[in-house]
């Protein structure tokens, strides 16, 4: 009976410390894990605003980098106010028929299809306009009355038309803003082509944010 007894209780203490074991290799998997799955996020300046990419399915910074890198190739594209971007050759140029890059045409297309749709609520013609307010102006001031009257009247998305990279515009004073759809388009496209060319898949879950603007 003794030794019976002393089996017992020699199983007993085995069992107790594979549970041990067992309990400890959970705890420390689960705290790995936790940790491995942490997400990384980087807030830069860009677009002309601030930017924040949050990534939580993976620890490469080389996406995030290549992100950035992106957000700045499109914004030497799409930008009103850099004087060496295309759009601002474009609002610029002494031509009222001009070719244009893919990128560029892409973008005119769908901001003319959703201008026309809103029957001019949404308009990206309105460059003219919007460039009388100096936003980065030390001393930003409210336009006259006068001045805006006089730059609505070449605000009007019918001044425009686009066939393949062709881009026409009906005066010289027709301008274009993208602004308003540009983010929506650079920030999505300018992650998933950063992710695709490093790690060749997409990623389940990310967070995109620009100022106002959230993804």
């Amino acid at each position: 009976m003794k030794r019976t007894s002393q089996k017992h209780t020699f199983f007993f203490y085995c069992i107790i410390l594979i549970l041990f074991i067992i309990t400890g290799i959970y705890i420390y998997n689960s705290t790995t894990s936790k940790q491995n799955n942490a997400p990384i996020t980087d807030t830069r300046f860009a677009l002309n605003t601030v930017v924040t990419i949050t990534l939580y399915d993976s620890q490469d910074t080389k996406i995030l980098d290549e992100a950035f890198r992106l957000c700045d190739k499109y914004e030497a594209i799409f930008s009103r106010t850099m004087t060496s971007s295309e759009l601002y050759q474009i609002n610029h140029s002494a031509q009222t028929t001009l070719q244009i890059s893919d990128e560029l045409a892409s973008l005119v297309k769908t901001g003319l299809k959703y201008s026309s749709l809103s029957k001019g609520a949404f308009d990206i013609s309105i460059a003219p306009v919007s460039e009388l307010w100096d936003f980065t102006s030390e001393t930003p001031a409210v336009p006259q009355k006068s001045e805006i009257e006089k730059q609505l009247t070449y605000v009007g998305y019918q001044n425009f038309s686009i066939a393949g990279n062709t881009l026409k515009k009906k005066q010289l004073g027709n301008q274009l803003d993208l602004g308003a759809i540009a983010k929506g388009k650079i920030l999505p496209l300018s992650l998933a082509r950063s992710q695709k060319g490093i790690l060749q898949t997409e990623l389940k879950t990310s967070f995109l944010k620009a100022e106002s603007l959230m993804l």
